[in-house]
Order: structure tokens, then sequence, then C-alpha cells
């Protein structure tokens, strides 16, 4: 990609790397933003137990990516500028946190 050899920044386990990915690869985004990495590509095969998360550009760029991924998958998502709270509800009330299109509040 542009001249750059991809670099392998992280190995994720492949039943993760949804947790990795994000909605609409919202979170891998994310992750490239933040790391200045030219291309970030996670090219998971079915039947491996790790997938590699490849990226392209600096050395710096693919070792703040491998930081990253690491701590997304730690669960320190305000590594990325994310908030995640996870707490207990009763199954009656979930449905009152649905938001337009079913969406997630």
């Amino acid at each position: 990609v542009n001249g750059l050899v991809p670099t392998v920044a992280a190995w994720v386990p492949t039943e993760r790397i949804g947790d990795v990915l994000g909605l609409r690869g919202a979170i891998i985004q994310r992750i490239k933003q933040l790391s200045g990495a030219v291309q970030v590509h996670v090219h998971e095969e079915a039947g491996r137990p790790v997938t590699p998360v490849q990226v392209a550009g600096s050395l710096e760029a693919a070792a703040k990516v491998g930081e990253l991924v690491q701590a997304v998958l730690n669960g320190k998502h305000e590594s990325i500028g994310y908030v995640r709270e996870v707490f207990d509800m009763p199954e009656k009330m979930r449905s009152s946190l649905a938001g337009p299109v079913g969406h997630v509040l």
C-alpha cells in the first residue's frame, strides 16, 4: 500500500475479532485514526485460532495499533476515546434502552 510493506501489529484470537472491528468497523477505524497508520487490515481466515491485524504505515503507527488493539481486548475502550460501562439490568427493562432503528443507547 503506497509503497509501504504491511507489518503485523497484533494477533487477535479469532473469536474476539468482532471486539476489535466494532459495529460497522467503527473501532478499527478509530484505531487507524489514532495511530496515524495509512491502512489497517484484518485478514480473517476460517479455522485459524488467531487473526493478524496488519498495518501499512510507520513502525511507530504499527506499534500504536498493537497497543490500542490490546487495550480494546482488555476492555479499556477509554484508550480510544470511548466509554463503555457494563451493568446488570432486569430483562423486562431492556427494551426501554433500545434507541431509534434498534440502536442500543
